[in-house]
């Protein structure tokens, strides 16, 4: 943050970070969208796969507890701003250790933004 804030970082106050960098493709192609096994253990699997397992979607991942407003915020502006379908996962976890134990969401874990 110093970096782009300069002398303000100090008073800059982060309240999350959203991280895009899975974000590539748009298939309207049927079953174009696939999942790892386990994925199929999520309350929201049902709305992932919905309409034909297309992956004309983003998904926004966030922390039930922590990260609610974040996540919240980036939801209803993406729903404002696009016709881009979005769907939400509500971790249960507010640390990353109870997460990545628990083999329904342990898949979310596998990319670099775990750390974060």
């Amino acid at each position: 943050m110093n970096r782009i804030y300069k002398e303000n970082a100090s008073i800059v106050a982060q309240q999350g970070i959203i991280v895009m960098d899975t974000v590539m493709s748009y298939y309207e192609a049927k079953y174009s969208q696939r999942f790892p096994a386990g994925m199929a253990n999520l309350p929201e699997y049902n709305n992932l796969v919905a309409n034909d397992s297309k992956g004309n979607f983003i998904l926004n991942i966030y922390r039930k507890d922590y990260d609610s407003l974040l996540g919240t915020t980036f939801t209803n502006a993406w729903k404002k701003l696009s016709n881009l379908r979005i769907e939400e996962i509500l971790l249960p976890y507010s640390d990353v250790k109870s997460l990545a134990a628990n083999p329904v969401y342990d898949n979310l874990m596998r990319s670099d933004h775990k750390r974060l």
